[in-house]
């Protein structure tokens, strides 16, 4: 996970620690997808060309996000 995803998720365990209003949570983990998404449209905008079609580059930019930005 990148330092900017991991300030984002510690952040978010905390609102929901403090028991945060639900709105300011919805907002961090917006803020959150929306840096997901950004890490897959840069893989999928980048150089695919090992992949064997753009279904499975879109899929594989997605696998890639999960298994290195996901924590467990």
């Amino acid at each position: 996970m990148s330092n900017k995803q991991t300030a984002m998720q510690e952040l978010i365990e905390w609102l929901e620690e403090v028991d945060a209003p639900t709105g300011i949570i919805k907002k961090a983990k917006s803020l959150l997808d929306i840096e997901k998404q950004n890490l897959i449209n840069a893989f999928w905008h980048g150089d695919n060309s090992d992949c064997t079609s753009e279904e499975n580059a879109y899929q594989f930019a997605i696998c890639y996000y999960n298994n290195t930005y996901q924590q467990d």
